[in-house]
């Protein structure tokens, strides 16, 4: 996991550490899907994160446990 961590990090990926995403904002740009927005909740405040164009956001539904 360490390695994965570091390769992703080596590109630029930025790691939001407890933080709960509690919603996205989701528009279609030319017929695709497209995430514009990440509602966040940290320290008990909501905040947003603002996705741009060269992002990449990956979903997933549930919890991911060990």
């Amino acid at each position: 996991m360490r390695r994965l961590l570091k390769w992703l990090d080596e590109r630029g990926v930025v790691f939001e550490m407890n933080t709960t995403v509690t919603d996205r904002s989701i528009v279609d740009v030319e017929g695709s899907k497209t995430v514009e927005q990440i509602v966040v909740k940290r320290d008990g405040l909501i905040g947003e994160i603002a996705v741009r164009l060269i992002d990449r956001v990956l979903v997933t539904l549930g919890s991911m446990t060990k």
